[in-house]
């Protein structure tokens, strides 16, 4: 889909949209619980969407009435087909769960995350009993695996790690998770996982490296449970209010997070911008435009929205430690300075770094998503600061994460019309 986006964005309040980390983690958690879990009511975006559908083959039963999100758990043991659609975590977090289940399933997945590899999981899961046919999709699935011993090596995302966390508790063994050094790239997820475990019943104790989990226990549901708002998705908004003069608030936001990506309001503040928060409600305003210097490495998910700032700072701004972007999904380093140089900004890449020149304006002009929803939302926010209209293709590509983008762009004043 191709959207034409004008340099429109005026200023209000929108809502952070729930964080996707913890919706993944909830339901599956929810999935085993002993009893209904519920939550308030959010739109399901499609990574989320792809995990509900999974616990439902699985037996579980969603339900949405009265502003909440019930979920009713059962494990009906029957084979099933499940499709992880393109969610990596959906597909890591339930591997494990299934294998710690001994359910028979055929696992199936979209063309962008059959692209992606799982060696390392579909090695250890396999080194631990359970049956999988191939690496590479679909998998057809059995048998039981047991616990004891796991090694995790660099190799391994922090997605293996939780999914490995959340299945282990249920196998009658005791087990052992041992990292090695800088192994799990975004420790917060993994956090993250134990905090969620915590709240229903599961007892994960740590020591440096290693992960000892206590077999034979079982999920307990907390009845109701919050899930937070998102700083990586409301990334985008912050960023823009940095751009606007009347500035943005965005509502629902907890400034003591532990989220990594809570750091974008540190390169919002290294920028100029003037930052103001009360309870969940944070507010940016644009005021200087100044250059700043960013660790890609930290808070990737950020990046190309970050790098729109640097596009209009004064003076250069350096991006470094970036090789991981070439294989995070699209190839986030080369999609995003593609998007950047068919503005008309001033991009320079140098060996593990990163150069943006800023200018007061952007060109405008056609630019494509590549199908990465977070490319999408960094060129919305980039016809912000255009002299032409943004003519996006692939614009449909956030529904990934944030299916209605769009419409919080417009209460923003934002001027968005599909192009015909």
């Amino acid at each position: 889909m191709n959207f034409s986006i004008m340099p429109s964005i005026k200023g209000g309040t929108v809502i952070a949209p729930k964080s996707k980390s913890e919706a993944h983690r909830f339901l599956i958690m929810a999935a085993l619980a002993d009893k209904m879990v519920c939550t308030e009511s959010f739109a399901f975006c499609e990574d989320v969407e792809a995990t509900a559908s999974c616990i439902r083959e699985i037996g579980s039963k969603i339900d949405y009435k009265n502003g909440l999100i019930k979920i009713f758990p059962n494990i009906s043991g029957n084979p099933v087909d499940i499709n992880c659609k393109n969610s990596a975590s959906t597909f890591r977090f339930i591997m494990p769960v299934i294998a710690a289940l001994g359910i028979n399933a055929k696992v199936s997945a979209d063309i962008d995350l059959r692209r992606r590899l799982n060696y390392t999981l579909y090695k250890i899961l396999c080194e631990h009993g359970f049956l999988i046919s191939s690496p590479n999709f679909p998998l057809y699935c059995g048998k039981k695996m047991h616990g004891g011993e796991y090694l995790i090596d660099s190799s391994m995302p922090s997605q293996d790690v939780t999914g490995l966390l959340i299945a282990l508790p249920l196998l009658p063994e005791n087990s052992t998770i041992t990292v090695t050094e800088k192994a799990i790239s975004k420790p917060y997820y993994i956090s993250l996982t134990i905090d969620m475990l915590k709240k229903f019943g599961i007892e994960i104790e740590n020591h440096g490296t290693t992960f000892y989990i206590r077999g034979n226990q079982e999920y307990i549901s907390p009845g109701n449970l919050s899930i937070g708002g998102d700083w990586s998705l409301s990334a985008a908004w912050l960023c823009a209010g940095a751009l606007s003069e009347k500035g943005i608030t965005v509502q629902g936001l907890d400034v003591t997070s532990v989220q990594d990506d809570k750091k974008i309001l540190e390169y919002i503040k290294q920028f100029g911008a003037e930052i103001t928060y009360v309870d969940e409600y944070v507010s940016i305003r644009g005021k200087e435009r100044k250059s700043f210097n960013v660790d890609v490495s930290l808070t990737p998910d950020l990046f190309p929205v970050l790098a729109v700032l640097a596009s209009v700072a004064k003076g250069s701004s350096l991006f470094y430690n970036i090789k991981n972007l070439r294989i995070n999904e699209t190839n986030r380093l080369n999609t995003t300075v593609q998007m950047l140089i068919r503005l008309g900004a001033s991009v320079k890449i140098t060996g593990d770094s990163l150069e943006i020149t800023g200018k007061p304006f952007l060109d405008g002009g056609a630019v494509t998503s590549s199908g990465d929803h977070r490319i999408a939302m960094a060129a919305a926010i980039a016809a912000q600061v255009c002299n032409n209209k943004v003519l996006l293709n692939g614009a449909d590509a956030v529904k990934k994460s944030y299916p209605y983008f769009y419409r919080d762009y417009r209460k923003l004043g934002g001027e968005v019309y599909v192009h015909i």
